[in-house]
This record gives structure tokens, sequence and C-alpha cells, in this order.
């Protein structure tokens, strides 16, 4: 029986690992999610699958943060770390002695978020450990509410035995989160030209029903938009300082949508299906 156990977890650990080519993590992991998302093995400011790596402001100020993403990797979306729940098979997971959750997706490959716990602080600046045992992720994507973020929050459920997955959101100067990172679409094409986005994007965008939605919390400075057909033409734009703005009466296929925020720019390639 002894034995039979040793060879289920040596089998389970080099499952995990054989996903990366080597020890030099972090490495891609494909689970064969419907959005094309690849994540990142281990959380950020580690090199182990099971560390729990650094913990970071929701404000993503930290030039750590920024020189450990470089250009491959960014910061996930509430849609992205949701789409872990809704497309995976998850459990409560112990890996090389560190307790967590594992997600299994569609082909069989896995992804280990260790229970890393948060850090909460005060307007005094001393932070402790929050929710030991718990795992809270942040995403990139802003709040309803001011200098708050979307995070992603898992604990062990003593009435089910087993992990639950939850959403909410936390202020985001007062509470430092671990962030496992995702591959960064860095290239959209734009009537043939590669056009490249760079750094944190200040904004969260979704489509839904043919209508495109930004959601930034830069109030004071004004929000850009021009939307361009595949052959280049533009054929809508504006500008707001509204916190939320709403693209409609767009017409059906694959649209580039240049959104400006404080001089900087980002390209989004969107599809609207009616």
């Amino acid at each position: 029986m002894r034995t039979l156990l040793i060879f289920l977890l040596a089998f389970v650990t080099s499952t995990i690992n054989a996903q990366c080519p080597d020890d030099r993590h972090p490495h891609l992991i494909d689970l064969g999610l419907p959005s094309g998302t690849m994540w990142a093995c281990c959380n950020l400011g580690t090199n182990d699958v099971n560390g729990f790596g650094d913990y970071f402001s929701g404000d993503f100020s930290s030039e750590n943060l920024k020189k450990l993403l470089g250009d491959t990797y960014t910061i996930p979306t509430i849609d992205q770390l949701k789409e872990l729940e809704d497309q995976c098979d998850y459990k409560f997971y112990t890996y090389n002695g560190v307790n967590g959750v594992l997600f299994t997706g569609k082909n069989g490959n896995t992804l280990f978020f260790p229970a890393a716990a948060s850090y909460c602080g005060s307007e005094d600046g001393d932070y402790s450990i929050n929710d030991e045992g718990s795992g809270a992720y942040w995403s990139q994507s802003h709040s309803n509410y001011d200098d708050y973020n979307d995070f992603m929050e898992f604990y062990y459920d003593d009435w089910d035995k087993d992990m639950t997955v939850c959403f909410g959101e936390r202020k985001s100067v007062y509470n430092k989160l671990p962030i496992r990172a995702v591959k960064a679409s860095n290239e959209t094409s734009l009537n043939g030209i590669t056009i490249e986005n760079s750094d944190i994007k200040p904004y969260e965008l979704r489509v839904n029903n043919g209508v495109v939605t930004i959601n930034t919390n830069n109030s004071n400075k004004p929000t850009t938009w021009e939307v361009y057909n595949l052959d280049a033409t533009c054929y809508n734009s504006g500008s707001s300082k509204k916190k939320t703005i709403c693209i409609n009466d767009l017409s059906k296929g694959v649209k580039i949508i240049k959104i400006s925020i404080d001089g900087k720019s980002w390209y989004e390639k969107v599809q609207i299906t009616h």
C-alpha cells in the first residue's frame, strides 16, 4: 500500500513537471482554454511551481513588477481567472508539501496555485498576513468602486471537503496579493501591419451582445477610442472622462479598437457577432 501511495504521488508530481521542458521556471502552460490564454507555471517572483512569490499592491506601480512581467507576461483579467473555474476541473491539492488548488484543463494539462494567502495593510503602512491557508490572486480588472481591483480567492471548505473558488474586490492600496501571470497578447494586425502593445493596460475591455465596454479608473483623464475595420478604415471614435464607456452600433465582424489614455495607446482585436 505504501509503495502504491508513493507511486501515485510521484506520478502526479511528474505529470505537473512534465508540462515544463526543464527546471528553469516559469514556463507557459496550455490548458486548452477557449480564449487561448497561456498561463505561467508559477507565481511572479519565484522559480518554484509551489512557491508563493512576491506580493504586490493593486496599483501595480512597482518597478520590480514591471521587470518580472517583461514583454512576455501580463496580469490576467478577471475574465481570464473566471475561465479557469468555468472551463477546468479543480480540487484541493498538496504539491511538495504546499496546499493549494489544482486546475486541470480539458486537454489534461494542469496548473497549480499555492494557497499563498495575502497581506492586508493600514494607513500607517503596516502589513500583516491575512487568511492563512487560503489563496488570493490579483486581476488587472478594475472594480466598480474607486481604487478597488477584482481578484480570485480560494479556500478549503470544511463542509464540502474541497476547495471553493470565488471572486471579489479589494482596495488596491491596502492589500498585497500574489500574481499568476499570463502570456501577453502584444500583437494585433491592422491592414497587414503588426501593432505591438506595451505596458500594463489601465482599463478592462469586455464585449457582450455586440456592445464594447471599457472600464477604467482614470476618471480625471479622458479616454479616447477609435474603431477600425481590418482594412484600416475608421468608422467610430470618441472621447470621455467616464469610468465606464459603452461603444454601440458596431457592425458584424472583427474590429480593431485603439484606446488612448494619458498619451499612451493600446490596440484590441474584438469579434462582433451581431
